[in-house]
């Protein structure tokens, strides 16, 4: 099963929140060879960025427990995929139609390319997003991945 995750369902690697558990599920699944996870190259400043959150705003994290928590990540960050040009200006498409920003569109982009399932936990965004199909929100996951 070809998968495409953001960032908001990574850092629930190393953030104890809400459907952590469901995080840690597709992380387990990945490691294990049942599924396979792509993302964009944003995803590093975004998993980045939210590491950097959770030591300097929300303060749930010591600065040396986000620098290790990075570097797992990163050890385990899904296969980066480059966007073509092409790719950029559908990304543009879906980000005027659906109005989200382009680098939550770079992610449904992938989705198409590879003709995966999204997955994100991000609720906003799917609101928003939701109807385009394959689009799954992370509380749903155990449907598709049992």
């Amino acid at each position: 099963m070809i998968i495409i995750v953001d960032a908001s369902v990574i850092a629930k690697w190393a953030l104890k929140e809400e459907y952590t558990d469901e995080a840690i599920m597709i992380r387990d699944k990945y490691i294990g060879g049942e599924i396979r996870l792509y993302a964009p190259p944003i995803i590093r400043y975004e998993v980045s960025n939210t590491i950097w959150k959770a030591i300097t705003k929300r303060k749930v994290m010591s600065f040396d427990d986000g620098i290790n928590a990075l570097r797992n990540l990163f050890i385990l960050l899904p296969e980066i995929v480059k966007l073509s040009e092409e790719d950029f200006l559908k990304a543009l498409n879906i980000s005027t139609k659906y109005n989200i920003t382009i680098y939550d569109a770079a992610y449904l982009v992938l989705k198409e390319k590879l003709k995966g399932i999204f997955i994100t936990a991000d609720t906003k965004l799917f609101r928003k997003v939701k109807n385009m199909g394959n689009i799954v929100f992370i509380s749903d996951i155990k449907k598709y991945l049992g």
